[in-house]
């Protein structure tokens, strides 16, 4: 598993930005999209000005804007790095003759998202506050990993109370029971609560998503016909403490012991299904079916070979392992994803995969 941050660390950041976020509701007529160049260096930037206030825009914040105008994202970041005059006047155009209200969740002075004004904030801080307390309730609980990157808080923690063993004839192979809470504040996914599987041997981190829970962020659409709101925490409190206490039962139940003693003989399972006969032919149709890169693909095939059995579990535990050799946090949460979705891959698709009758 990719180690992140400190626990404290990334608490500490999930409580500055709690102090520092401010979300709007803005009818777009009103939104102004800028260029300007700034700076000795004559450095090209973007902001998103509203009548009282102006902000810089992220990156995840740009790949919205297209979205939310229909502007194909390559042609979009085409014009933002060779013509963002024409980049200008496209957004403004669209902003002011299609208009629409629009949730602006902005950070440091910086638009980070531009979202549904029916989009639900479930914020990190209320999932710290109400979650954390019943995961320190699990004996033997230990944060293993955890991030705070743009686009997700990932807390991943496991428990010595939640044993298995999938040992086979080659080595002794013991593995631990977790969970991971993950949560975006900005449009790039949902809250999700899932099964972690962490393995001694290696460190790796597997994430078993058919056994969890995701709440999408989609609420109801925001009352008023100002051009420009800014939101309220009050006004949602109620519906969201109904929310964040089902969460706690979700969470108990993610790590109760037969939902883990599934998870195990699944594993179990997979390393009796047929073996890989060629293994970079196999790790090659794997790549292209699940989108690695060339890096990523070597990684999968030099693990296979080095570390693991080639059989439906080693496969994916060779991209469980590869997940901490990448740079990205989120990236190398994808990759425990995709461990299991090879591991609880059908019998035919995994026989395609492997290149066996």
């Amino acid at each position: 598993m990719k180690e992140g941050r400190k626990l404290g660390e990334v608490l500490n950041e999930v409580q500055r930005f709690s102090k520092l976020k401010e979300d709007f509701v803005v009818d777009t007529s009103v939104l102004k999209f800028n260029y300007g160049v700034f700076g000795e260096n004559g450095e090209g930037v973007y902001t998103l000005q509203m009548p009282d206030n102006n902000f810089g825009i992220t990156h995840i914040a740009h790949g919205q804007i297209a979205g939310a105008l229909g502007i194909p994202v390559k042609y979009y970041n085409r014009m933002k790095e060779e013509a963002p005059e024409l980049l200008e006047n496209n957004v403004n155009h669209w902003f002011l003759n299609n208009p629409t209200r629009r949730m602006v969740r902005t950070l440091e002075n910086n638009a980070r998202a531009l979202l549904s004004d029916k989009y639900r904030r479930l914020d990190n801080e209320d999932l710290v506050e109400m979650l954390l307390p019943t995961l320190d309730q699990v004996p033997g609980i230990e944060v293993k990993s955890c991030e705070v990157t743009p686009s997700r808080l990932y807390i991943k923690a496991v428990t010595d109370s939640l044993v298995g063993d999938i040992s086979n004839a080659k080595k002794q192979d013991i593995v631990y029971g977790g969970v991971v809470i993950s949560n975006s504040e900005v449009g790039m996914g949902s809250l999700r609560i899932e099964p972690l599987i962490f393995r001694l041997v290696c460190h790796n981190g597997m994430i078993v998503p058919d056994h969890g829970v995701r709440k999408y962020h989609i609420g109801r659409v925001f009352e008023g016909d100002d051009l420009v709101a800014k939101l309220s925490d009050e006004a949602i409190e109620a519906d969201d403490r109904a929310f964040w206490l089902k969460a706690r039962d979700v969470l108990k139940s993610v790590l109760e012991e037969d939902v883990f003693e599934k998870i195990v003989q699944q594993m179990k399972s997979a390393d009796e299904e047929k073996m890989v006969s060629e293994p970079e032919d196999a790790v090659e149709r794997l790549a292209k079916k699940k989108g690695f890169t060339e890096d990523e693909q070597k990684s999968v095939l030099r693990n296979l070979l080095g570390h693991e059995r080639p059989t439906k579990l080693g496969v994916s535990n060779s991209i469980t392992r590869t997940a901490q050799e990448v740079k990205s946090y989120d990236r190398a949460t994808e990759l425990e994803y995709t461990g299991a979705d090879v591991l609880l891959m059908p019998k035919k698709e995994w026989k395609e995969i492997a290149g066996v009758a």
